[in-house]
């Protein structure tokens, strides 16, 4: 069983440094912020893994008062580094999904969730008291728990997101690049969910599926992601602060022969764009309705029924042009 523990530790630690190093190398030769997120991505991760890992091995050199209902200062620091360094994750991916697609988050969005992390943390290091008063640290195991959950639950949602907006995207290399990347987020996180879920009844199978199931995901996101920056970083290179311009997205010819006025053509840039009605109504500063007026023009005009049918129609004019 130790053999087993210790291959799975040297597993994780050889794919950590491949994957930090490549994506540190890539990022710097291509100085992309979208491959620099990714990269701090990793990071994080790395760092939550190794830090649990100091943790379980060097506890036994840190002696603890010989009441255990007493709290243990090494405990604190380095759990409380583990709680906290999960938020920097998520943000870490959180940001990558929004530069990727290029969205613009509202600051009550912003507020909501840098309030969120304060009152996790407060309620985090107050569950300290627990230990001293109750002699046990249920809450203190449940937030780990939790907050696990919500990470892997809240990055999976965002990479759903993500591969939905892409297929509204008509540069088929970037589709691809994006398509990849969600799908490599999405793999990894739910293989830690299930984890979650069902790690109890696995170990009553065998130590070695267990523990499998925890080296597992971490393996995956390190190798994955070095492939994946190695593989689309020049495309990222390429498109990063461009935005996706209009030009790129549009052909002239669609205007001439469809009569599309300048408004629509700005309407069906963000549509192409992956933009919901009402991201459409912020950008241009014109009503939600108006936005529906301008799209029922547009299929009106182009014989589309919605908005998957009229980016097939721009990438079809975008090839042929």
């Amino acid at each position: 069983m130790y053999q087993e523990y210790t291959l799975g530790v040297l597993i994780t630690l050889f794919s950590g440094l491949i994957s930090i190093v490549v994506l540190g190398i890539v990022s710097r030769i291509y100085k992309s912020k979208r491959i620099t997120l990714l990269f701090l991505s990793v990071f994080l991760l790395n760092i939550i893994w190794f830090s649990a890992l100091i943790f379980y091995y060097f506890k036994p050199f840190f002696p603890g008062p010989s009441d255990p209902e007493k709290i243990y200062w090494f405990e604190v620091l380095v759990l409380s580094l583990i709680y906290l360094t999960r938020f920097g994750l998520l943000l870490a991916l959180l940001s990558l999904i929004r530069h990727i697609l290029g969205l613009e988050i509202s600051n009550k969005v912003v507020s909501a969730v840098r309030y969120s992390v304060i009152i996790l943390s407060m309620i985090w290091f107050m569950s300290w008291i627990e230990i001293p008063l109750l002699g046990s640290r249920y809450m203190l195991d449940q937030l780990m728990v939790l907050t696990d959950f919500l990470l892997f639950a809240t990055v999976i949602a965002a990479a759903v997101f993500l591969r939905y907006r892409a297929a509204f995207l008509p540069v088929k290399e970037y589709r691809r690049a994006i398509m990849n990347l969600s799908a490599v987020i999405i793999f990894t996180m739910a293989i830690g969910i299930i984890k979650l879920v069902i790690g109890s009844s696995l170990s009553r199978i065998t130590f070695v599926l267990e523990r499998s199931m925890i080296y597992l995901p971490i393996v995956l996101f390190n190798i994955l992601s070095a492939w994946w920056g190695i593989k689309y970083a020049s495309v990222f290179s390429k498109y990063d602060g461009a935005g996706l311009g209009f030009k790129s997205l549009y052909s002239e010819h669609l205007a001439t022969r469809y009569k599309i006025t300048k408004r629509e053509k700005e309407v069906i840039e963000l549509i192409c764009r992956g933009k919901t009605n009402k991201e459409i109504a912020d950008q241009l500063f014109i009503s939600v309705e108006t936005v529906k007026d301008h799209n029922y023009k547009i299929f009106q005009k182009t014989g589309v029924k919605n908005r998957t049918q009229l980016v097939h129609l721009v990438r079809r004019f975008q090839k042929n042009g």
